[in-house]
Parts: C-alpha cells; structure tokens; sequence
C-alpha cells in the first residue's frame, strides 16, 4: 500500500532513505538534507552515525528457522526494497 502511494506521487516529492546508509556515510545525510532542502554541515553526520539513545547495543540475529520464518513473510518486500541479497544487519557502534 506504502508503494502504491508512494508511486502516485511525482518524483521530486519522495526520497528512498535506509537508516544503515545515513550512518554508513556523510553522502546519505547530506542527500537527505537537500531532499529536505536543509543546509548540511559535515558535522551533523556524527548525530547519525550513532544514535543517542542506545546506551548499550544488543544483537539479537535470527536463528535459522527464524530465519526462515522472516523469509516466507518479508522476503518477497526485502527483495523488492534491495534487502535480499544483503547481509543480516550487525549492530556496530
């Protein structure tokens, strides 16, 4: 449903963010900024590279049939979103 709108709207008027690649680079951040029409400092990449709220990161991966559970529900969005082929996400502050 989320696509669906999402195709309706004209081009200029939607950006495509994932949250690993705001804090993977500055290039994310600050394409984001001009989608938004904000000035972008290099320093405010740092407020995303780390979020502030996590004092204590915990990884929690899926087993395998959990995995496999995931899989039969998301996976034809994940693959959709360019998710599929990726690795499962490790957290890494």
């Amino acid at each position: 449903m989320i696509l669906d709108s999402l195709a309706a709207l004209p081009p200029e008027r939607s950006h495509f963010v994932r949250l690993e690649d705001l804090r993977a680079s500055p290039s994310g951040v600050k394409q984001l900024y001009e989608f938004l029409s904000l000035d972008f400092h290099e320093n405010q990449f740092a407020t995303f590279a780390r979020p502030h709220n996590v004092n204590r990161p915990e990884d929690r991966l899926l087993d395998d049939k959990q995995r496999d559970q995931f899989d039969a529900v998301a996976g034809d969005m994940l693959d959709l979103l360019g998710y599929g082929a990726r690795a499962e996400y490790v957290v890494n502050y």
